[in-house]
């Protein structure tokens, strides 16, 4: 029985840490833009989370983004909205670019927290370099807007509901589960005296 209590442990220690496992949006396989006729409204999915803008003033490409590969290329003074499917979500980076590295120009992102606060953070946009965002979680939305072509590439992103787990939660995790496989064991040397 130990031994399956120990199997459990491991178990569930693993399950903690894939919770940490962000999601990287990163167009390397382009799938549909699916587009609402009646609405004019484009909306490209890709790992449980959804683009959606104007029809026409996006679409993922092979070959611009970060190393050559995929990235998603947005039209100048359209403004694309991120989502999750699962609903509040957490923005940890992105890939930002111009397309025409030979202009200039300027990107507002704008995150709408569940409790409809507003973050909003200007990029000067230039080569495709990474950005980071701090403490942009809880977010239902994050929308992107510049006055020039730019490209977005690896989103990296996590579901607010397996947020990152703080190291002192795990820590307590593991302490309840050894105790747990220590009052087994306790028991098990009891009923061998008995």
């Amino acid at each position: 029985m130990t031994h399956a209590l120990s199997k459990f442990a491991l178990a569930a220690l693993l399950s903690v840490s894939a919770l940490a496992q962000a999601e990287v949006l990163n167009f390397n396989t382009p799938g549909i833009v699916d587009i609402n006729n009646d609405t004019n409204v484009a909306t490209y999915t890709e790992q449980g989370y959804a683009f959606t803008g104007e029809a026409a003033t996006f679409l993922p490409l092979d070959g611009v983004g970060a190393s050559g590969t995929g990235g998603l290329f947005v039209l100048p003074g359209s403004m694309l909205v991120l989502r999750a499917e699962t609903g509040l979500f957490n923005l940890l980076s992105v890939d930002f670019g111009l397309f025409d590295i030979e202009g200039f120009g300027m990107l507002t992102v704008t995150g709408l927290l569940g409790d409809s606060t507003e973050l909003m953070q200007t990029i000067e946009l230039g080569e495709l370099t990474t950005f980071t965002f701090e403490n942009w979680t809880g977010l239902s939305q994050v929308s992107f807007m510049s006055d020039i072509e730019f490209v977005i590439d690896n989103v990296e992103a996590v579901a607010d509901g397996t947020a990152i787990p703080e190291p002192g939660s795990i820590a307590l995790m593991g302490l309840a589960l050894a105790g747990l496989i220590g009052s087994r064991r306790r028991n098990k040397v009891r009923a061998s005296r008995t």
